[in-house]
């Protein structure tokens, strides 16, 4: 077998023993793993968090099995034969934004402020511009380049800010484990309206809920066949799939609000999706649902619920959250710029 590329990279910088590589196989997933535990600290990520990423080897052994060696989208970042960091893309489609293209770096801290974290964002750039030209897109096509950051990774946000990005969303990464507290609080749905158990016949209806409820929301892509999927994918197709833990309240024959929870292999409970039709907002539904979500995890014992959303409060979900116990624990920050310029 032909040894994937080594890559030339032109704004590489001077150090002994630096190369730029693509990924050669499995063998590659321990240190890449190894990047993401030796960073934890540095960046403060909290495995607890439904936002830091933080895999194991057994995660990347499931998510990357079907990643073929010499991957064009995967940069290994070595030093003296030991991978100390990489770099991905991945892409969607979005309403307004059109096709985007996300580049995700991590890179040990020892080898940060060298210039080879921003070596390798300048590659991915250039190949998110190859892939976009690859399926079809010229300059004047709408496309973005995207990448993530938060207040506890300062290296990345002033990387993302010196390379021309612009932050176009905060979200609060927060908490709940005061479930003492629950035993005060109350609510009801309305009349008409109702909790069923989950089916797997419901699911178009719940992806047609949660469209409706995102409409015109960042980041919100098309109603097709490929982001249903998509939804299958993420919410259901998975290891952590807990029907019993969703909660869908419907009217008649229509889904009207959901709240789509599930455990935690580290003890606690996420709240992954929350959302309500315009027509039936304001009537206490979601509060109702999260309520009983928050009680359902006390009863299992989970050390506590952990959730995302904006930090500006659009359409008033940080406020819900917050009257029902859960605090900020830190904010995510999503940059964007055009790809083309």
């Amino acid at each position: 077998m032909e040894t994937p590329a080594i890559y030339n990279l032109k704004d590489a910088p001077p150090v002994p023993g630096l190369v730029f590589r693509a990924y050669r196989g499995p063998a590659d997933l321990g240190g890449m793993a190894a990047v993401h535990a030796w960073s934890k600290e540095q960046d403060k990520i909290d495995p607890l968090s439904s936002r830091d990423y933080l895999p194991t080897l057994a995660d990347l052994e499931r998510d990357y099995a079907g990643l073929e060696p010499g991957n064009p989208n995967f940069l290994l970042i070595e030093v003296n034969g030991q991978i100390v960091g990489y770099n991905k893309i991945d892409w969607w489609t979005e309403a307004k934004d059109g096709q985007v293209y996300l580049h995700s770096g991590w890179l040990l801290p020892e080898w940060r402020g060298k210039g080879i974290g921003r070596a390798a964002w300048r590659w991915s750039q250039n190949r998110a511009r190859q892939l976009a030209t690859e399926q079809g897109l010229t300059p004047g096509s709408k496309a973005v380049l995207a990448t993530n950051s938060s207040t506890t990774e300062p290296e990345k946000e002033t990387l993302a800010i010196n390379e021309g990005y612009t932050l176009v969303r905060n979200l609060s990464d927060m908490k709940f484990d005061d479930f003492a507290r629950l035993e005060s609080l109350s609510a009801t749905l309305p009349a008409g309206v109702a909790v069923r158990p989950v089916a797997p016949e419901h699911f178009p209806a719940i992806y047609a809920a949660l469209k409706e409820a995102r409409l015109g929301m960042f980041g919100e892509g098309p109603v097709n066949e490929a982001d249903y999927q998509n939804f299958l994918n993420h919410a259901v197709r998975t290891d952590h799939f807990s029907p019993d833990l969703w909660r869908i309240a419907w009217a008649g024959d229509e889904v009207v609000s959901l709240v789509l929870n599930y455990p935690n292999r580290n003890g606690s409970g996420v709240v992954d999706e929350v959302a309500t039709r315009t027509g039936w907002r304001r009537r206490g539904i979601s509060y109702a649902l999260m309520l009983d979500s928050l009680q359902e995890f006390g009863r299992r014992g989970l050390s506590q619920a952990r959730l995302f959303t904006t930090a500006d409060d659009e359409k008033g979900a940080r406020s819900l959250y917050e009257r029902l116990g859960f605090q900020e624990v830190k904010q995510h920050h999503l940059y964007r710029r055009p790809l083309w310029n």
